[in-house]
């Protein structure tokens, strides 16, 4: 099933603060957008992404390993695995508990996503696995 600027058209009437943003899990790079020039954590490419622009990145893009692992395309570290960086962050009080969190954080198998396409819903050149609103 292919999503046309019909089937989103509807979202145009919650006049949305922010752009929503349209994301896409890929084992190949896509050919639909440009990747993306320079690096940044996962979390400041939907925000790019929210201001109108539309690219992909890879594990080379990434500057948090938190983003890597999520994507599966990184082993946790020890100051993740030992509780250490929520700890130092005052996230939670002491490192075990922070440590008891990486278990069960969703998390995408490896080699399952190498490339992530973020677009802003007015750039949208893709079928999006994700709607972020």
């Amino acid at each position: 099933m292919t999503i046309s600027r019909k089937d989103l058209a509807v979202l145009d009437r919650f006049e949305f603060d922010a752009q929503p943003v349209g994301v896409k899990f890929l084992v190949e790079p896509p050919n639909s957008v440009e990747k993306l020039g320079g690096n940044m954590a996962f979390c400041e490419m939907l925000k790019r992404a929210q201001d109108g622009n539309a690219f992909y990145a890879d594990a080379g893009n990434h500057t948090c390993e938190a983003g890597l692992y999520v994507l599966g395309q990184a082993d946790a570290p020890e100051p993740f695995v030992s509780g250490r960086f929520g700890a130092g962050l005052k996230i939670f009080e002491e490192p075990r508990a922070a440590s008891r969190l990486y278990p069960y954080i969703p998390r995408i198998g490896r080699d399952v996503a190498n490339h992530v396409a973020f677009s802003s819903l007015d750039k949208l050149a893709f079928e999006p696995d994700l709607l972020i609103f």
